[in-house]
């Protein structure tokens, strides 16, 4: 599907895209482009990097969409180069139809209410994040983050009202969220979660997979990406010859342990994940799926590699996909010292996986293989999965 026109009438303004005015084809070149950039800036041979690949639509692509209220109670996306401004917006061609249903009707629920968006400059104001979720099914998770839990009467009644409000839609999991930190983030690690109709989760499978989804749970927004993201994975995975547990850093949910498993199975796959509720939902997914060789830890990378190597051994081979900002050296080192065969890098910022390269380089690691993947769609940004491997490795 070429795109040589903007869809949405808030381009431009709404920050959410930046290439809807670019055929889609341009946009593959561009961002393949970005990838070499970023490796010749780093000194690395651009000619390891492959096409990049497109999958699936370039529209209504993302299972997860999170909009800010401003301080009228109107639900939008940051204004393009100034995140202290919101957007309203009342329809966005990411995210599917019923999501967009979904903002509509919360838009025209907060108004009929008369409820106040949370100003970020005085403190004030009760609204703060819409967080929707979709599974390949079409399940709603629907959470609203308020400041606050002490609530006015006619507060309490509006949040009451908010199922029906709501009512016709696939909506499986609505919950309330307070959020009474000062930063301006969709999470619910500072107040209390109430779930006000379903359960506290939907399912969504990838790959084969079913897996638990959260409020908070981190999955790729990108169903269609995700899924070729994985058989990349596996692809670089299953033609390196190494013996040995398979380490899988930043692991999330076990989205690319799972299959890892399945794969490699009798060989355990450990993951190693920071985030509590992430690792709770990695074991329940495992066992869920009957994959007894599927473990997970839960710690920080750099703190968890040496517990991991000391109870499994040495990896015959590492995964690691980091947050956008990269591993940090102290983890690449921590790699880079476990002298496993290969490694294969999942990066959603090839700048990050650059920097992260280097401190590789001085344990005797190349990239053999950089293969593009475009999860982002009408953006500036570009996946990467690379391989390295070690010198003196066939």
């Amino acid at each position: 599907m070429d795109i040589g026109w903007s869809v949405c009438p808030h381009f431009g303004d709404c920050g959410g895209c930046d290439y809807q005015d670019v055929p889609y084809p341009e946009q593959l070149e561009r961002k393949g482009q970005s990838v070499v950039w970023a490796f010749e800036s780093g000194g690395f041979p651009a000619e390891v990097i492959e096409d990049p690949i497109a999958p699936g639509a370039p529209l209504r692509y993302r299972n997860k969409m999170e909009f800010t209220f401003d301080s009228c109670g109107r639900p939008g996306l940051h204004r393009k180069g100034q995140y202290r401004s919101i957007v309203p917006i009342e329809t966005c061609q990411l995210c599917s139809e019923d999501m967009e249903r979904v903002l509509v009707r919360v838009a025209g629920w907060s108004a009929a209410w008369n409820l106040s968006g949370y100003d970020k400059r005085e403190r004030t104001g009760l609204l703060r994040h819409l967080g929707l979720r979709s599974s390949v099914d079409g399940d709603l998770l629907v959470a609203i983050y308020t400041s606050r839990e002490k609530l006015e009467p006619h507060e309490e009644r509006a949040i009451a009202a908010l199922e029906d409000e709501l009512h016709g839609l696939p909506v499986r999991s609505l919950l309330w969220v307070v959020n009474p930190a000062r930063a301006d983030a969709a999470v619910s690690s500072e107040g209390e979660t109430t779930i006000l109709s379903g359960s506290d989760h939907i399912i969504d499978r990838l790959s084969g997979f079913e897996f638990r989804i959260g409020v908070d749970t981190f999955f790729q927004v990108n169903p269609a990406g995700a899924e070729t993201l994985i058989e990349v994975v596996r692809e670089l995975a299953m033609e390196s010859q190494g013996s040995g547990f398979f380490l899988d850093l930043f692991s999330g949910v076990g989205t690319f342990s799972l299959p890892l498993a399945r794969d490699f199975a009798p060989e355990p796959v450990v993951g190693i994940e920071i985030v509590p509720s992430s690792v709770a939902s990695a074991r329940e997914n495992a066992a869920g799926n009957g994959l007894n060789n599927a473990h997970f830890v839960e710690s920080d990378a750099r703190r968890g590699m040496p517990e991991v190597i000391d109870t499994w051994g040495t990896p015959g081979r590492i995964l690691l996909d980091p947050p956008r900002s990269g591993a940090g050296g102290k983890v690449m080192r921590r790699i880079g010292r476990a002298e496993t065969d290969r490694v294969i890098y999942v990066s959603c910022n090839p700048e990050s996986l650059i920097v992260d390269a280097g401190q590789l380089a001085d344990f005797r690691y190349r990239i053999s293989r950089a293969i593009p993947v475009d999860m982002f769609p009408q953006t500036a940004h570009v996946e990467c999965v690379a391989l390295f491997t070690r010198h003196g490795v066939c």
